[in-house]
């Protein structure tokens, strides 16, 4: 199954278009068990997400076995001055304790900027911890499409995260994803519904999104023009890229992650709906696309 379980609304309130802030543990628990028993079999979490390492944990504790299922985090960006011999290990450590593992299935760098910060040291403690074993594959969650070229360059990486949606197609236009895939590197997505601003009202943006408007409006024409919601287009076209491994989705209540399955196991899109969309959407601002740009609204 593409469909991974993004667990950042498990541990923090995130999202714009959150309205029920971070659920209860029980409900956070409700949510991975609904997950599983559907088969999905990725988990993507970090040790920024607040509790979310810990409620994963505490979760699989009381539910064995967990074999069937993957956990993926992220080591949070490293300052420079910091001693990443220290801070590489003590994090994975942590990060171990709180899943309650004795080796990670993934681990990713959360900053791409630690790929050649430190003179590439960061990069040589994850793969160290691989080839001890205590990580089973490493990679790398960015930002923009520079950032992909540079991970292209590198060997020993098997997995990356990328942002990629019907807004942000930069990977898809400049050929980095078929480049990424050719390279036999696991590719996983995120933003799907670009923190959902993708299914928000547009009448009912914030003072702070109002520039996304009209490009709403358009998508939303296109949605119901073949026959979709604005949800489903946005989740399947990606789904339906080749290239992707994985499409991690997250949700704050068990309904919202119902609906995902439900939207994940519709018909393939045709292909000339994934055209349009490409088309359509081939090359929209930086503004829209790069929620940091966004202003005073929570991400990351």
């Amino acid at each position: 199954m593409k469909l991974a379980l993004g667990t950042v609304q498990l541990g923090l309130s995130y999202g714009v278009a959150n309205q029920s802030g971070k659920p209860a543990r029980q409900e956070a628990f409700n949510i991975i068990d609904y997950a599983v028993k559907r088969g999905v079999d990725v988990l993507d979490t970090a040790a920024a997400y607040g509790e979310s390492e810990e409620i994963i944990g505490a979760y699989f504790s009381k539910n064995p076995p967990r074999h069937k299922v993957r956990i993926i985090t992220k080591i949070p960006g490293i300052d420079a001055g910091t001693n990443e011999k220290w801070v590489v290990p003590a994090t994975i450590q942590k990060s171990l304790a709180d899943l309650q593992l004795t080796r990670l299935d993934g681990c990713l760098l959360h900053d791409p900027k630690n790929i050649d910060s430190h003179g590439g040291a960061v990069m040589r403690e994850l793969m160290a911890l691989k080839k001890q074993g205590t990580v089973e594959k490493i990679g790398v969650s960015v930002n923009k499409p520079s950032e992909v070229e540079r991970f292209l360059e590198l060997d020993g990486l098997d997995i990356i995260q990328v942002p990629l949606n019907v807004f942000d197609q930069r990977l898809t236009q400049s050929g980095l994803l078929g480049k990424l895939s050719q390279k036999g590197v696991e590719i996983h997505t995120r933003s799907a519904l670009l923190q959902g601003l993708l299914v928000m009202d547009p009448d009912q943006l914030p003072a702070n999104l109002t520039f996304a408007r009209q490009p709403l409006l358009d998508f939303q024409k296109l949605a119901a023009s073949v026959h979709l919601t604005p949800a489903e287009l946005a989740l399947l076209f990606v789904r339906d890229l080749p290239e992707v491994d994985k499409l991690v989705i997250g949700c704050e209540t068990v309904r919202q992650l119902q609906e995902n399955v439900r939207i994940y196991q519709l018909p393939p899109l045709k292909k000339e709906i994934i055209e349009l969309v490409k088309t359509t959407f081939a090359h929209m601002p930086e503004q829209i696309i790069t929620p940091s740009r966004w202003g005073n609204i929570e991400h990351g």
